[in-house]
This record gives C-alpha cells, sequence and structure tokens, in this order.
C-alpha cells in the first residue's frame, strides 16, 4: 500500500468513526445558527468536491467529468429558476435542500472513484463499522437508560432515538451497520464482532419504526438461512451457530416488551366508544389496498398530492428543472419524504435525470461485473436494497447525509470485494 492510499484509508476510517459524533453533535447544536453536523459535511463536501473535479478533469475520466458537470449543472440551473421564478423563496430551507442534494452527488462520485482506483481497503471499512456500531449502540443505550432520549415520535407510538433527532434517519443507519456486522460475524466471529452485532441488534425493536426491525428481521433470516445450509441443519456441530440461535431467540422473546412490540395493535378488545365505532365503519368502507397504502405511506400521499397539484401549474421551466424545496409553499414547508419523488418534484424532469445518471452508472459498474456468489456479497446487495426501498417509501436516505454516509460503505465493499477478488484471481 503506497503513501497516498494509506493516506486515503486513514482518513476514510476516520471520517466513518466521527459521523455518530457529529450526528449526536448536531442534536445539540440545532438552535446554533448553523450546527456542528451541517458545517463540518459542508466543508467536507466542498474540499471532496474540488478534488474529485480536479481528478476527473484527466482525460482518462472524462465519462466521469462529463457525468458530474451535467449533475451539478442540473442542480444549479434548479437552483437559479427557483431563484427567480419562485414566489416564496426561503433562502436557509432551499439553500440546505440543495445541499443536501449536492452532498448525494459528491457520495456517489466517491464511491466511483474509490471502486476505480481500489483505493481503500476492506478491512479499513470493516474496521470502521465495528468502532462506529460500538459508538451509535453504546451511546444510543447510555441515552435511553438515563432518561436523556429524544422520543421517535411526537405522539402516542412508542419509540427512542436516543440522542440523533431523526428516528428515520437512525433507522437507515441501524440497519445498514446491522448488515454489516452481520457479515463481521460470519467472517470473523471473533468476540468484538459478537457484542457490536448484540448491540445492534438490541436497537432494532427499541427505535420503534418498522423501517428498522422489518428491515432487521429480512438479514436475519437471510444470515439463518446461510448458517443452516452451511452446516447442513446440524447446528451442534458449531458453538458460533448455537450461540448465534440463542440469541436471536432471546431476541425474539424480548420483542413483546420493546417499543415495537407496543407499536403493534393490542390483543385486548375493549368497549368502543360512539366515536371509534364510526372510525371502524369508515375504515371499513375502504379497501384493502387503500389500507395498506395509508399504514404504509403514513401521509405521504397527501403530500405528494399537493406538491403534484403545485407541479401541474407551475412555469414550463420549473417542470423541467423542479420546484426547489417541497413545491410552492406558504407556510412551513413538507417534503413528501419519499426521496425519488421529492427528487423529481425538486429538480423536475432534466435535473433528475441529471442527478440519478451518476447512481445508473454506480449500480451498472457494481452489477455488470465478474460475479461472486457469497454470502458477503448477498448481504451487501440486501443493504442496498433495503436502504434503496427505505428511500423510496420512507425517505430519510437519499438527501439525509449521515445516512448516504453509512450507505457508501456497503458500495465500497461491494467494489472493493470484486477488486480484491480480481486481482486474487
Amino acid at each position: 500500500m503506497d503513501k497516498s492510499t494509506n493516506t486515503v484509508n486513514k482518513f476514510i476510517l476516520v471520517f466513518i468513526v466521527i459521523q455518530p459524533i457529529m450526528d449526536i453533535l448536531t442534536t445539540f447544536t440545532l438552535s446554533f445558527p448553523i450546527s456542528v453536523g451541517s458545517l463540518l459535511r459542508t466543508l467536507f463536501m466542498s474540499v471532496l468536491f474540488i478534488t474529485l473535479f480536479i481528478c476527473f478533469s484527466h482525460k482518462n475520466k472524462k465519462k466521469n467529468f462529463t457525468l458530474m458537470i451535467m449533475a451539478f449543472s442540473g442542480v444549479l440551473v434548479s437552483f437559479i429558476i427557483n431563484l427567480l421564478l419562485k414566489s416564496h423563496f426561503n433562502w436557509i430551507w432551499e439553500l440546505n435542500f440543495y445541499l443536501k442534494v449536492s452532498y448525494f452527488l459528491v457520495i456517489i462520485f466517491a464511491v466511483l472513484y474509490v471502486n476505480e482506483r481500489n483505493c481503500v481497503s476492506t478491512r479499513t471499512l470493516y474496521t470502521a463499522t465495528t468502532i462506529t456500531s460500538y459508538i451509535v449502540g453504546c451511546t444510543y443505550w447510555m441515552a435511553v437508560l438515563t432518561n436523556t432520549s429524544i422520543n421517535s415520535y411526537r405522539y402516542d407510538t412508542s419509540g427512542y432515538s436516543g440522542w440523533f433527532f431523526s428516528a428515520n434517519e437512525l433507522s437507515a443507519i441501524t440497519l445498514i451497520l446491522f448488515g454489516l456486522m452481520s457479515i463481521q460475524l460470519i467472517q470473523k466471529k471473533q468476540l468484538a464482532h459478537w457484542f457490536a452485532y448484540i448491540i445492534i441488534l438490541s436497537m432494532l425493536p427499541m427505535i420503534g419504526t418498522k423501517t428498522a426491525f422489518i428491515g432487521g428481521l429480512v438479514l436475519i433470516s437471510i444470515t439463518i438461512a446461510y448458517i443452516l445450509w452451511k452446516l447442513r441443519l446440524k447446528i451442534w456441530r458449531d458453538w458460533h451457530a448455537i450461540a448465534f440461535i440463542m440469541i436471536i431467540f432471546l431476541f425474539a422473546c424480548f420483542i413483546p416488551y420493546t417499543s415495537i412490540g407496543n407499536n403493534s395493535p393490542p390483543e385486548n378488545h375493549v368497549s368502543p366508544t360512539q366515536n371509534e365505532l364510526k372510525a371502524n365503519s369508515e375504515l371499513e368502507a375502504l379497501s384493502t389496498y387503500e389500507l395498506l397504502s395509508q399504514k404504509i405511506l403514513s401521509s405521504r400521499d397527501i403530500y405528494f398530492a399537493e406538491i403534484k397539484k403545485d407541479y401541474l401549474h407551475a412555469h414550463i421551466l420549473r417542470k423541467i428543472f423542479g420546484l426547489g424545496y417541497a413545491g410552492d409553499y406558504q407556510n412551513e414547508p413538507k417534503l413528501i419524504e419519499m426521496d425519488f419523488f421529492d427528487l423529481f418534484f425538486s429538480l423536475g424532469i432534466i435535473g433528475s435525470l441529471f442527478a440519478m445518471l451518476p447512481l445508473i452508472f454506480l449500480v451498472k459498474h457494481l452489477i455488470f461485473k465478474k460475479p461472486y456468489f457469497e454470502i458477503k456479497y448477498l448481504l451487501l446487495f440486501t443493504i442496498v436494497g433495503l436502504s434503496v426501498g427505505i428511500a423510496f417509501l420512507a425517505g430519510h436516505v437519499l438527501f439525509a447525509p449521515s445516512a448516504m454516509t453509512y450507505l457508501s460503505i456497503p458500495l465500497m465493499l461491494i467494489g472493493g470485494h470484486k477488486n480484491e477478488q480480481t486481482q486474487t484471481s
């Protein structure tokens, strides 16, 4: 490993490890004109953008350079058009959103650069993941046990987000870390990985969100299926497998006493009031599809309808390059919180297409290579798939700089593993 590559690895290690620290500091500095996390990530994004711009400007990187120019031109044009044509343009809200979109693009291009250059060791990424898991898990339980945790929901639904401001972002982060620790547990089975796995596992039902819990169940199911297949169902031959099954069994036993268990429909039947009877009759009138949509979308369909209306009545230039942040808001703006729809309505037909091209190019780069049918690839692609699913249904992934940083880890690991396999073959 040459000196420059070693420097990149150290930088990546430190940057990943300080992510949860920045998130916690952000929570406690939200009342400031600019939070610690926003300031540091903006500085990081600016430095990385300049670095990538210089690197891609070389002759052998013209494709990446062209993609970069197109993507950021779409963002810049969208910003300028909405600055000129939007009736209510709040500089703070709008600039904050466009910076988040830019952060998403910078991370995608950074992953492309890392995977093409193969300049980050998979060992560095896994080490950073383990350390970060301890920081996230320990601070989370410190917040819960000291009764200083932020509630995941404002109203009746139960859940804890620790000292992390957004439960939705924490759900995506926890799910990514949990999947990566599952790979660590399968590959190395060291005591440090066991503890990190357990502490992240314990968070899944406590956050209270469906995304963290259901996604965690998917990853657990894949891991159990792999262990049973590898041992031909004879788990008594491997004490690691026995320990894992026991941990999952205890996890299942404690679910009814966790936040996600409290959020499930009650089993007991209490005599309904007149209002409840009326509500029940209205629910019965809805189709199964409508009920399922309400449950999954959580009123996002309402915000979708409002922004869609804004889009249909917008100036032609704003249809092409987007409505900016949250459509034509009058008072407090509200995103749909479905990342791909937010991207389309915010950047328009051309802007969103330009922004998606780097992601499509990255996916092509990761998938259409020589395939390797191993459990680590299955879990890595599952992590990415679940994250994309969360982005589509619940948001807070692509335009959440913290979650997007964590998502870059499995994306770099897929490319890194493939590069290592290619080099050793």
